[in-house]
């Protein structure tokens, strides 16, 4: 039997327990349990027997824990087992490298946009009388005379010659079209999350660590790329500094902040493997506190 994965997921105020385990060789099965405030509110099993009897070896059972336990944790993100459609807060979905100011902005013209005036109410249109019923009118037909029609002489039918059609060439049968290969595998759940504890001010160089793992196993993951850039109510992103992380998930990135008098601005850092992709954000301050806007 195998060690299983824990991981709890704090969503929407609400803290889900997700738990898999392997059955053991007696019984192949690979469990996940989600509980929420002590119950079970979702249970999945998937078999592995195939595997038990070609010799397995444990990192294959292992594999297929981490895909089912990061497919729950997926579901529970993206409110499958959330209780009721209870009012949500604005921007809980909202995912975007603008700034907050700039998507309220947007959303207040798109609810302004939706509460306008509606358009006029059309006057009616009289409907037209029915026409006139049309006074019938009676017209003598002419006499026709029919005599009988003259005996038509016999023609003789040509006789038509067919040739044999000539023989069809063989026609070569289409090429096979080839099967797509099946799907790619779900994207593996990201962890950006920083090593220190560091306050950000304008006018300053910082020295920026981060580490990146796998949500469900909490390991390092190969072919990591992290993106620092400066998001602001000034204008559009401006990218700081970009590199890959290293073989233990480890990235550091240096950058100069610039002063930005009267604009309220923040880093922004994305790290994208395995088709997952995971941010942290935070707020830049400044040096001198009565320079904000």
């Amino acid at each position: 039997m195998i060690t299983g994965f824990n991981t709890d997921i704090d969503h929407r105020d609400r803290v889900f327990h997700v738990q898999t385990e392997d059955k053991g060789v007696g019984n192949p099965q690979v469990e996940t349990l989600i509980y929420c405030g002590g119950e079970i509110v979702a249970s999945r099993r998937s078999s592995y027997s195939e595997l038990a009897e070609e010799n397995h070896t444990e990192d294959e059972v292992l594999r297929r824990m981490e895909l089912q336990h990061q497919e729950m944790i997926r579901e529970i993100l993206n409110g499958h087992y959330d209780d009721s459609e209870e009012l949500k807060p604005f921007g809980h979905s909202i995912i975007t490298n603008r700034s907050l100011d700039e998507v309220v902005l947007e959303f207040l013209a798109t609810q302004a946009a939706e509460d306008g005036p509606g358009p006029a109410a059309a006057d009616p249109v009289p409907e037209a009388p029915p026409p006139a019923a049309a006074t019938p009118t009676q017209v003598d037909a002419p006499t026709v005379v029919v005599g009988p029609a003259p005996a038509a002489e016999p023609v003789e039918a040509p006789r038509l010659r067919r040739d044999p059609a000539p023989a069809a060439d063989p026609v070569a049968a289409p090429p096979a079209v080839p099967t797509p290969p099946a799907s790619a595998e779900p994207a593996v759940v990201l962890r950006l999350e920083p090593l220190d504890e560091m306050v950000l001010l304008e006018g300053t160089r910082p020295n920026l660590r981060l580490k990146v793992t796998a949500e469900a196993s909490n390991r390092p993951l190969t072919d990591v790329y992290v993106t620092v850039s400066l998001i602001s109510t000034a204008g559009p992103t401006h990218e700081l500094f970009s590199a890959p992380a290293d073989a233990q998930g480890y990235f550091e990135a240096s950058f100069e902040i610039p002063e930005m008098p009267g604009v309220n601005a923040a880093i922004l850092c994305e790290a994208v493997a395995a088709g997952g992709r995971a941010e942290y954000r935070q707020l830049i301050f400044k040096t001198d506190p009565t320079a904000g806007a």
